[in-house]
Formats: C-alpha cells, structure tokens, sequence
C-alpha cells in the first residue's frame, strides 16, 4: 500500500528493525490543511476498540497538530514518541517546552537531518516496546539509527532540562542506545506510567473475563458483599502476578513494619448508594502500587591505596 520511499514505510521499517512483532499504521490524509482528519482518526482509534499501547507520530513536535496526540495520549492513556530532528540543544529545549508535558510522554530529539522524525520516533518507539513495561527504556538499544552527534554536555542538558526531560540517542562502549528513559514531566520515569497502564488494562481484562465466565455458566456477580470480594480477588490475582512478574516490589517485613507491593481498597458495603446498587455501578475501587526500584546512577566516592 505504501511504497519503500513513504514516510510511513520508513517509520514502519525501523519499528521493525527493533524486532518489533506488529504494528497498526494509520494513514492521516488532508487536503483542507485543517486538523479536522485528525481528530476523527483519533476518535476512531477508541471507537473502534483499536489495541494499541504506543504511538508512533511522522509529524514533529513542533506541527501545529501535534497538541491533537498529546491530548489523545493522556485521555485514553496511551504513550506518546515525541520527537524532533535537526535541532540544537537549544532549540529542541524550546521545542519541547510548548508541549503540556505528561508521564506518558517520552521526548526524544536528534541534531542532524539524516533521518525523518518518524524514522527517529519509529526506532525509539521499538526500543522502548521491546522492554517490558515496567523495565525503564534507559539505555536500550537502538538498530538502525546512529547517535545523534551531540555532545556529552548537550545530553546532561537535555535530560536534566527543569522544563521537561528530553532523551537523545548516545554511543556508549560502542553500543549504540537511548540516553535515558525518563518521560518529559519533570522527575517521572516512563517506566512508571507503562506501569500504570499495563496494571490497568490487565485488570480490565481479567474482570471482563470473570464476567464472561459468570454469564456463560448462567450466572453473574451478586451485587453483594459476596460480589464484593470475588472482584478483589480478580485485583488480587492481577497484582500478584505483576509481583511475580517483577513489575512490582515484593511484600516485606523488617522491625515490625510491613511494606507492602500493592495493596486493592474496596468501598465497604454499607456505603454504597441504593441509587449505585440499583443501577449496578461500583464505583469507588482504589489500587495503589509499588513498583520494583531501579538503579539510574550511581555515584562512587573511591579511595584507592597503590
């Protein structure tokens, strides 16, 4: 459909060359200039109960209809490449800056023209789904796309702009990798907001396959107390998979004190309206959980007696 030379075939290629297993493409076509063709593909994707965890843009950050994503990313939480080519530090830094910076977002940006921004949000993007989601993209590797040519000032700059967290694409040891995984809020790490979004759409599942098995037995979730603890359990079990997963951290004990992996609060039943019992809405459901850490950098004070 699309020849070798398109945009779209470009991004596609280097997605795969990340040994990406799939992709779904969407063709945006305009002639009116307008943002009205995007923003109906955008709607479709939901609407049409489309699966897909990452975006992958061919436009840059800094196309008038690049706000269109990002506000689609952060409604329907989805991750978001943002990406930039042939740009300084400083004007990638001013770039990014007029974006409404989100966990979900990772920003990356490259200081020649060698490639398309698709094909350098393309790469990222393979890099990045190759990890599982609670394991940080920080120096994944990257095939087919060679460092950015910054320098090494250049990079410290842009992951540590106060404004929001810019990665690049850097040679270390000969291997060719993303900088870092931070996301472009300030202090957030997309590994964290994967996190969240594979925890959330698990538990969706596994409660839409226990309502499924209660309706193919004839039968349903009581509305009761009853109901009540088979949807925890449902919680329950999702959690502690992602636990055994190493998603998140394990439940200890020390002095006394317990710290917990995830902890599910239901509401209790006595709190519940008659008007949510009759119209079959539980709503009130918290999850919180705790996600296994990592190490990003470490710092040496070292001593050493010849």
């Amino acid at each position: 459909m699309y020849g070798s030379t398109s945009i779209i075939a470009k991004t596609t290629a280097k997605i795969f060359a990340q040994g990406t297993p799939h992709v779904q493409i969407v063709n945006v076509f305009e002639n009116s200039g307008n943002a009205t063709d995007y923003a109906t593909v955008l709607t479709g994707l939901e609407s049409q109960q489309i699966n897909y965890d990452i975006i992958v843009p061919v436009i840059p950050v800094d196309d008038a209809k690049f706000p269109l994503l990002v506000s689609h990313a952060q409604t329907y939480m989805k991750s978001l490449v943002c990406g930039q080519i042939g740009v300084t530090r400083a004007q990638a830094i001013a770039d990014f800056e007029v974006l409404t910076l989100g966990e979900e977002q990772y920003g990356i940006c490259y200081k020649s023209s060698a490639y398309t921004v698709g094909e350098l949000c393309g790469a990222t993007a393979g890099a990045i789904a190759k990890c599982s989601p609670w394991i940080p993209p920080e120096w994944a590797n990257v095939v087919g796309i060679n460092p950015s040519g910054y320098s090494m000032d250049d990079v410290t700059a842009l992951e540590k702009n106060p404004t929001g967290n810019i990665n690049t694409i850097i040679d270390v040891a000969g291997a060719t990798i993303l900088s870092s995984g931070k996301s472009l809020k300030p202090d957030n790490w997309l590994d964290i907001f994967r996190t969240k979004q594979y925890l959330s759409k698990a538990i969706k599942t596994e409660l839409i396959n226990t309502k499924l098995n209660f309706a193919q037995r004839n039968s349903k979730i009581p509305f009761t107390p009853a109901g009540l603890n088979i949807i925890q359990g449902v919680i329950n079990t999702v959690c502690s998979r992602a636990q055994a997963a190493g998603a998140l951290r394990e439940t200890s004990s020390a002095d006394g004190i317990t710290l917990l992996g995830y902890s599910v609060n239901m509401p209790s039943w006595s709190s519940i309206t008659m008007g949510d019992k009759a119209s079959r809405v539980l709503s009130g459901i918290s999850v919180t959980a705790f996600l296994s850490g990592a190490v990003s950098s470490i710092t040496l004070e070292l001593v050493v007696t010849l």
